[in-house]
């Protein structure tokens, strides 16, 4: 169940570690599909909010939210796609509750 501090049980609250912010930090290109540099970039692990665990070869939720990245990002990335390219200058915060956004 949702509460104040607890995310509805589909929803991602924790999972190995993101490529793309240090990837940031370090002026490097980030792959939009790039799994975490964990097991060897082959995919993460995600802890939903209901305890469960699931493995994935890709880095997105069961309905189709980039763990690593804001929302509001992977708007103007399906932007950018349909346009040529996007330059990616700070992260925005979570445009709602739903919205998975993971750190380093």
């Amino acid at each position: 169940a949702a509460g104040p501090n607890r995310a509805p049980a589909p929803a991602v609250v924790l999972a190995d570690r993101s490529p793309v912010v240090p990837r940031l930090l370090a002026g490097e290109p980030v792959g939009i599909a790039e799994n975490s540099p964990n097991h060897a970039g082959r995919g993460q692990h995600m802890l939903h909010g209901d305890g469960s665990v699931r493995w994935s070869d890709r880095p997105y939720t069961l309905y189709g939210d980039h763990i690593y990245l804001p929302r509001s990002i992977e708007k103007l990335l399906a932007e950018a796609a349909r346009r040529g390219r996007i330059s990616i200058e700070s992260v925005p915060p979570p445009l709602d509750r739903a919205d998975v956004f993971l750190g380093p």
